[in-house]
């Protein structure tokens, strides 16, 4: 009887101290942005690959980081880009972003959009944002996606501008993740 008690408390500390990791395919996760130009009829779109990082599963609460390689940002014009990367993020100095994420409830099943509050590191600068975010599932989870704007001043950015066209302060981001591997 005595060892029947000590196997059961021994399981039970093992499931309570065991937590989940949801990882991230970096070949599929997409970080995208869309910023509005004045004039106002013009929106430029951009997308990247190469999200990283993991987050936590427990007791059905998320906290992790996910990080994000900054140059592989890309608007299908190349000067943009350039300058983009070159002259306004910075990426020699700081070619990462990351996103400290904590407390996300993870829903039983498909969600709708939920608020969220993370801390972003972009451009050397360490901000408090507030988003939303969505899991996709079926019998696990299959995606997690987020989506938050940006005050590019916020983040010590200079505004961007080119042949009398000026980028909008507010950026809008959305990531998009498949999960590859739970743990």
């Amino acid at each position: 009887m005595k060892i029947i008690l000590v196997l059961t408390l021994i399981l039970i500390s093992i499931n309570i101290s065991h937590a989940n990791t949801l990882k991230f395919d970096s070949t599929k996760g997409q970080v995208s942005y869309v910023a509005k130009g004045r004039p106002a009829f013009i929106t430029i779109k951009g997308v990247g690959n190469g999200v990283t990082g993991s987050l936590v599963d427990e007791k059905n609460i998320l906290n992790g980081e996910l990080f994000f390689d900054l140059t592989t940002l890309n608007s299908g014009i190349d000067l943009r880009d350039e300058h983009l990367k070159n002259n306004y993020l910075e990426v020699d100095k700081y070619p990462k972003a990351s996103l400290k994420i904590s407390n996300l409830k993870l829903p039983e099943h498909s969600s709708d959009d939920q608020r969220f509050e993370g801390v972003l590191n972009l451009h050397g600068v360490e901000q408090k944002i507030i988003g939303t975010y969505t899991f996709k599932k079926s019998t696990q989870i299959d995606s997690f996606q987020a989506e938050f704007k940006v005050n590019l001043a916020s983040f010590k950015i200079t505004i961007p501008s080119f042949q009398n066209i000026t980028v909008a302060e507010e950026v809008l981001i959305k990531v998009d993740l498949p999960i590859s591997k739970i743990e």
